[in-house]
């Protein structure tokens, strides 16, 4: 694993001007080319020394500042002269080109102690070429690396694209995002020292968003166990494998794990964790259910709506059977989370249905004679997906044709079924 150091340059101009930049806790350092001065940062922290410096500029760019900061030449050193004066002309003339930065990189790599790989980009100014600038970025960082960003410098746009690349490697690389720094020069007014600010926060919103965005697509939670638990590995495990237990639909003792996360919310004061908290609270509110009929039924409304049309099926049919169970009152907890006693239970109800209906029309009693029917074609549904066969009933042959109509037909199901 690398750990990468990433920034980009602005236009060219004649030197930018030394600045103190104030990095909290009272360190301050002195730079005209920020990436200067974060280096020296991160150089000085164990465990986030970067192993590889990465310099992205367009044509324009002040190359020759990168020089001037990290390799200044001597005063008797007249190659290192005359490439930064090269690379200075070349810059405001808008020509620097791979030859310029080919003899700059060893210059750099030895003063700096690190390997540092200049490249040259776009100014990215049409959707193909900013297209192109994150997947170079993507390229440039490896399987798992580390990777700190730089925008102090680069043209303003990107910025933005600095943050698009940033969850492009999360995503595709599995990469660790563990900075993203801004120089704020234009800050410095009246302060003695310009404030580093810290833009990770951005690209926390972002994960958020993603985790939220998977639970929705397939209800899958174990992205959000980092969130929730940043600072206890162990829980977080434990939320992950709740997760996974859900997603198996095996939910007993997951509850508590869930609820476990709601109240980690409540005590957070993270406004990051607070901005989703309503969202994420709504997504797990099925664990504060009272019973497990309502726990299973809250959740298969979760799955209807994300369009998880099984896990909304088996869920709604257990969630039906453990109601008709809460209801006789003759059942243990131990009971309702037995699969012998649950599969007993289910037979006799399939067993009687057939009496209830006959008592059912004589009384003309339309309830018990929709119950009846939405619990068998719920049933039928279940069997369906489960062990994907055909339906052997019109309308639930019907049902399964089309998304809107499986959608409907569940909704209503679980409204007869599981009707306060």
């Amino acid at each position: 694993m690398a750990r990468l150091l990433i920034t980009f340059l602005g236009a060219a101009r004649r030197g930018y001007d030394r600045m103190a930049y104030d990095f909290g806790g009272g360190e301050v350092r002195t730079a005209s080319y920020f990436a200067s001065a974060l280096l020296d940062h991160l150089l000085s922290m164990p465990g986030r020394r970067p192993t590889r410096l990465v310099v992205l500029g367009t044509t324009g760019s002040m190359w020759d500042d990168v020089l001037d900061s990290l390799a200044r030449p001597a005063a008797d050193d007249e190659a290192g002269t005359n490439l930064f004066l090269a690379l200075q002309q070349a810059g405001l003339e808008d020509r620097v080109d791979a030859k310029l930065l080919a003899a700059l990189e060893p210059r750099l790599s030895a003063a700096v102690g690190i390997d540092v790989d200049l490249r040259l980009v776009s100014y990215a100014e049409t959707a193909d070429q900013a297209s192109d600038m994150v997947r170079l970025l993507a390229s440039i960082v490896g399987r798992r690396d580390a990777v700190e960003f730089d925008i102090t410098h680069g043209l303003r746009h990107l910025a933005m694209l600095a943050l698009f690349a940033a969850q492009v490697v999360e995503a595709i690389k599995d990469a660790s995002v563990e900075g993203i720094w801004y120089g704020a020069r234009e800050m410095s007014r009246g302060r003695a020292a310009a404030p580093v600010i810290r833009l990770d926060g951005l690209l926390a919103i972002s994960r958020w968003v993603r985790a939220l965005a998977a639970f929705d697509a397939a209800g899958d939670l174990r992205h959000l166990a980092p969130l929730l638990t940043p600072d206890d590995t162990a829980a977080a495990r434990r939320l992950e494998h709740a997760a996974f237990r859900e997603r198996i639909l095996r939910l007993g003792g997951t509850e508590d794990q869930f609820r476990g996360a709601l109240r980690a919310v409540a005590r957070q004061d993270d406004p990051i964790v607070a901005l989703f908290a309503p969202e994420l609270q709504r997504r797990l509110v099925w664990a504060s259910e009272g019973t497990l009929s309502g726990r299973q039924h809250a959740l298969a409304r979760i799955h209807l709506e994300a369009g998880d049309y099984v896990r909304a099926a088996v869920l709604g049919f257990e969630a039906t059977v453990t109601r008709e169970m809460e209801l006789e009152g003759a059942f243990s907890e131990e009971d309702l989370r037995n699969e012998d006693a649950r599969s007993d239970f289910q037979r006799r109800i399939v067993n009687d249905s057939k009496e209830w209906r006959r008592s059912a029309k004589r009384r003309g009693d339309t309830d018990t004679l929709a119950w009846i029917t939405a619990f068998h074609d719920l049933k039928e549904v279940r069997n369906a997906f489960a062990h994907a066969a055909p339906a052997e009933e019109p309308r639930v042959m019907n049902a399964l044709e089309e998304e809107s109509r499986i959608r409907r037909f569940l909704a209503d199901a679980f409204d007869i079924l599981l009707a306060d």
